[in-house]
């Protein structure tokens, strides 16, 4: 794939070799000066059809601009005829110089078959969600893992409906953890019901975030007896304060071991806390609950 990091030093190199600020380079390419500060910082590419314009003000040749390379003979046969045929390998080489648009219109021209799932992962970020979402309907081939993949480029119906499709019955803690933050919340409720989190305690802070709080309250109170204090601290932002409250009162281990409860208890017991502290002379604890108090 084009290196932007690289490429984008080349155009900052030329731009000043040339005594150009970015604003007269903007001007002469008909872009924002913000554009061409992402150009040189890597961040973005020039459109390719602004490549020729660039090569031109700059004197150099388009391979000399983005490096002698297979990618940029791509980019010169695709400047030179648009409706050139690449494999869906040679167009993610060249995706990050190309409009979404563009990008698909080579797909539909180049591949006349369907596209399987892991061809669909290579081309997702470089398409529009529902152009993905066209191809994946013809893909038969997708499981748990591609999904995972996709998920960041896919509208969340959509990959609710490829989950169903593909009858993902249960998922593993570990892909659940990673769908949870694509998954609308009452989808991601029901898969998580299924999955069995008793040996992943620690992947419930992963999901607290994006699930319902019945859901959490469902499974902090199926796992508690397992969970120790300090998995607890991390769903406290999570969890009713009543819940809290009460896991503090019953703590029957070391007082330091609440720190991260804190801020999220209600003040009467925090108070309670500090008595508590002041019988067994734990002063170091009550300087702890101090600026809740």
């Amino acid at each position: 794939m084009l290196n932007t990091q690289e490429i984008g030093k080349k155009i900052a190199e030329l731009r000043k070799k040339h005594n150009m600020t970015q604003m007269e380079l903007a001007d002469e390419m008909e872009v924002s000066y913000q554009a061409v500060s992402n150009w040189e910082r890597g961040n973005s590419m020039p459109d390719i059809a602004k490549l020729p314009d660039l090569a031109q003000i700059f004197h150099i040749s388009i391979d000399e601009l983005l490096g002698c390379s297979k990618e940029s003979e791509i980019v010169q046969s695709l400047i030179e005829d648009e409706n050139t045929v690449i494999s869906v390998d040679e167009l993610c080489e060249v995706a990050p110089l190309l409009r979404p648009s563009k990008t698909e219109m080579l797909i539909d021209h180049s591949l006349s078959e369907s596209i399987h799932s892991k061809s669909a992962i290579k081309i997702a970020p470089f398409v529009s969600e529902d152009y993905l979402d066209e191809v994946l309907m013809q893909c038969e081939d997708i499981d748990v893992s591609d999904l995972v993949r996709l998920a960041p480029f896919l509208k969340k119906d959509t990959l609710t409906r490829i989950m169903h499709q593909n009858h993902c019955e249960k998922l593993k803690v570990k892909e659940v953890i990673s769908l949870a933050p694509f998954l609308e919340q009452k989808v991601l409720d029901e898969w998580v019901f299924r999955t069995d989190f008793t040996h992943h305690l620690g992947g419930l802070s992963a999901i607290a975030p994006f699930v319902s709080k019945e859901v959490l309250v469902e499974l902090f109170q199926r796992c508690k007896e397992d969970l120790h204090v300090k998995e607890c601290c991390a769903l406290a932002p999570f969890l009713p304060k009543g819940i809290l409250n009460q896991m503090v009162m019953e703590h029957q281990g070391e007082l330091m071991e609440l720190c991260g409860l804190l801020p999220f208890i209600d003040k009467e017991y925090l108070n309670l806390l500090a008595k508590r502290c002041v019988n067994e002379k734990n002063y170091r604890f009550l300087s702890m609950i101090a600026p809740f108090l």
